[in-house]
């Protein structure tokens, strides 16, 4: 049993990680690694960019299915 990870960074404008927005995006990302036993940590600093990494374990589901699945889930 492994872990997928993936790991996205830019040195884009980033944003304050604290304020909470009525956005849905980074809320449902964060459901769905629950959902899949993972964790996702997001870093972000304004001006500077932004460091996402979600941690998803594989175990019996083939590695393929599993992330197509992650990622295809409205």
């Amino acid at each position: 049993n492994g872990h997928f990870n993936l790991k996205i960074s830019d040195n884009g404008k980033g944003f304050n990680t604290a304020v909470i927005t009525d956005r849905n995006g980074l809320l449902n990302i964060r459901q769905r690694a629950t959902r899949q036993k993972g964790s996702l940590k997001i870093q972000s600093t304004p001006g500077i960019g932004t460091v996402i990494d979600l941690i998803v374990p594989l175990d019996k589901v083939s590695p393929i299915k599993r992330i197509w699945t992650f990622i295809s889930k409205n």
